[in-house]
């Protein structure tokens, strides 16, 4: 009889079964809670990617890029189904280095923005999971982040950021370039022949600035520009084209002089007397010398994610 019961099977897999069901069912839980994870996760970053790369284009004043890199989130994730995915203090105006490949917050000279996308408990939104609470995890905080650099600015780049004495317009005068024939002085100008001249910002803030050109008389007139903060800045001349007398043609002087900012600054900070003479001597460049700027968001029309 001993030994009958030995050799019996039946049944014998019912303990196993009991013992294992509860591990199966684990398992089987924590699969499709990843399963929906890895999908939290997807979703964040489309909404994170998109979000910085619209709110690269609105780097004019740091409360735009941070409108607008909300905005565009709760496209992708509605609001009343995901909760407050972006908040002000996930989006982060600064500058991207891309030689070393990383980002600083900063502002001011911005030219890209960090945006990150969240389910957080202090959002409200964690991700829920759904078998996580046989180990009491209800729920995780998710995060994903992009990073866009913004378009640059076709006229207008830093020269530098030190504050300069007052608010001028100056000519700045480079060795001219192997490949253009002359020898001496050259001034900077776009491939059709537009002016670069330098003009310095006094003003901390943002300042519109408007520069007069008082000859030649078929160019009279005036010019402005926004400058973002403090600093030295490479313009472009808008409406003025110049032949390069490399070309052949006569070499022209215009002759600039700053007219005016708004907000106005005091007297003894700002250069309206002075003038700057440019001629059409050039150093073309299909782009500005000095560092690159954002574009305003009526200029932007592209921005590259960058991390």
């Amino acid at each position: 009889m001993m030994r009958a019961l030995a050799r019996a099977r039946r049944g014998s897999m019912a303990p196993v079964l009991a013992l294992a069901l509860p591990v199966l069912t684990a398992a089987v839980g924590f699969a499709i809670d990843g399963a929906f994870l890895q999908l939290a996760r997807t979703r964040l970053q489309v909404a994170a990617d998109a979000a910085a790369a619209a709110a690269s284009r609105q780097l004019h004043t740091s409360s735009a890029a941070q409108a607008e890199a909300a905005r565009v989130a709760a496209l992708n994730l509605p609001t009343a189904s995901h909760g407050m995915v972006v908040a002000e203090s996930d989006v982060e105006p600064g500058r991207w280095d891309n030689s070393a490949g990383s980002f600083t917050p900063a502002t001011s000279n911005l030219n890209a923005v960090r945006v990150t996308t969240r389910y957080a408990s202090a959002n409200g939104n964690a991700h829920r999971l759904l078998f996580g609470g046989i180990l009491g995890l209800e729920s995780m905080d998710l995060s994903a982040s992009a990073t866009a650099l913004c378009p640059s600015n076709p006229t207008l780049s830093l020269i530098g950021s030190t504050l300069p004495q007052r608010t001028a317009v100056v000519t700045m005068g480079q060795a001219c370039s192997p490949g253009s024939g002359m020898t001496g002085t050259c001034y900077f100008a776009t491939p059709d022949g537009n002016p670069i001249v330098r003009v310095d910002n006094w003003n901390a803030a943002q300042i519109i600035i408007t520069v007069r050109i008082v000859s030649p008389i078929r160019f009279a007139g005036t010019f402005t520009f926004t400058a973002p903060a403090a600093g030295q800045f490479w313009v472009v001349v808008p409406g003025v084209r110049m032949n390069s007398a490399a070309s052949g043609a006569p070499v022209e002087n215009i002759v600039f002089r700053l007219q005016s900012s708004l907000p106005v600054v005091p007297s003894n900070r700002i250069n309206t007397t002075g003038t700057a003479t440019y001629n059409n001597r050039f150093n073309t460049s299909p782009n500005l010398p000095g560092s690159a700027l954002c574009a305003t968001s009526a200029q932007a029309a592209a921005s590259r994610l960058v991390g």
